[in-house]
């Protein structure tokens, strides 16, 4: 999945399906490996932004770290966003490819179950210096989008190189504007 996206998902949705684990189960597994990874080195996503904010926090900021420990505490529900933010965007962004709604979400969860992967490298050097922890933005967009270039054929490589960027931008950043959206507005009414 690292180096040939495409293969894994365009043979797993022509139906070579018996040689790769489920797009979900795969995300699945992955989400489990880096929850088991996590625990045994002793990360903690709230403390490692604790040792980033020195200042005194007002209100905003108070609701804000609410909002974060209960993302945190539930991240593994949240992250079943991602899948469904990457078949919403590939389908703006490249629509004419011919795939549906179900193929871009099998692609989805592979892909998430990658970024999942991929999250586990700035989460070891985020023990070196807190701020390592926000190499994962970059990583995932740059994993994104080089997934989406391989996936997605078009005759002009630099456009479909644009649109992948786009794509994987977008992509990204509303799974987290929603998952925290969400978050933010169960804290600040206090339904949780």
């Amino acid at each position: 999945m690292f180096f040939h996206p495409h293969r894994i998902i365009k043979e797993f949705i022509n139906g070579k399906r018996k040689s790769y684990y489920a797009p979900v189960k795969y995300m699945v597994l992955c989400l489990f490996l880096n929850i088991l990874i996590g625990e045994l080195a002793g990360f903690d996503p709230l403390e490692n932004q604790r040792s980033i904010d020195t200042g005194a926090m007002d209100e905003r900021s108070i609701q804000g770290y609410k909002a974060g420990e209960f993302l945190n505490r539930n991240l593994n529900f949240f992250l079943f966003i991602l899948p469904f933010s990457i078949s919403f965007f590939t389908k703006i962004f490249f629509w004419r490819s011919g795939f549906n709604f179900a193929e871009r979400t099998a692609m989805g969860f592979y892909l998430s179950g990658q970024f999942i992967v991929i999250s586990l490298i700035p989460m070891m050097l985020s023990m070196l210096s807190p701020m390592l922890f926000y190499l994962m933005f970059p990583l995932c967009i740059f994993y994104f989008t080089y997934a989406f270039f391989k996936v997605f054929e078009m005759k002009m490589k630099f456009g479909r190189l644009i649109l992948s960027f786009f794509s994987a931008f977008f992509s990204f950043f509303f799974y987290i504007f929603i998952g925290y959206s969400i978050a933010y507005t169960l804290t600040i009414y206090n339904i949780v």
